[in-house]
């Protein structure tokens, strides 16, 4: 029984997504989702308030889908500076893979404003986290010398603000790649351990 309501719940998001991402948001209406999710209308209403809570959602499955590609770019042996560079890197090509073939992409994003704050925080906690424990994981190794990681792993992210929706919308891949390494270039020697440094947590 819970799978099935499971398997609705995502049915009702796949088909909003893909209303919103061809038609867009205003366009798009509950009846049209429920059409296309093969659902009555009043079916939608047992998982989610409304349409701003449907984008609420979708907007959440799309930041997981970040997170996840961050914390897969993080795994491995690899040293702690090249997962520095792939997991930024995966962050910022996946904020572009969500919106590439939309022209919607803005009106999609504002249109869970209103609710969008707690959001942000839940998954800039995420991706700090992640940021932290690859820093942490240089200090240990001796390749960074950082005593605050977990600010330091803030301070990282925010330099990628250009690459993260609203601002990144319109972007190329090719533009997201090149910023993002040059980016990354500048920001990693103010992490690395200096010959005879000690070594952080």
């Amino acid at each position: 029984m819970a799978e099935r309501e499971d398997g609705k719940r995502e049915a009702i998001l796949e088909a909003a997504r893909s209303l919103v991402f061809h038609y867009g948001y205003r366009k798009t209406t509950m009846q049209d989702i429920a059409r296309r999710a093969g659902v009555a209308v009043g079916t939608i209403y047992a998982f989610f308030s409304g349409k701003e809570d449907i984008a609420l959602a979708c907007a959440e499955k799309s930041k997981l889908a970040v997170v996840e590609r961050m914390r897969r770019a993080s795994a491995g042996d690899a040293p702690a500076p090249e997962k520095l560079r792939r997991m930024v890197l995966e962050r910022n090509l996946a904020y572009h893979d969500i919106f590439k073939d939309t022209p919607h992409g803005m009106e999609i994003v504002t249109a869970v404003l209103p609710r969008k704050e707690e959001l942000i925080k839940k998954f800039e906690t995420m991706e700090r986290e992640i940021v932290a424990a690859v820093i942490r994981e240089g200090n240990a190794a001796g390749v960074f010398d950082v005593s605050e990681p977990e600010e330091a792993a803030e301070t990282f992210l925010t330099a990628f603000y250009r690459f993260t929706p609203p601002m990144s919308i319109g972007l190329t891949a090719e533009e997201i790649r090149a910023g993002t390494a040059r980016m990354v270039e500048m920001l990693l020697p103010s992490l690395l351990a200096r010959p005879g440094g000690s070594g952080k947590p």
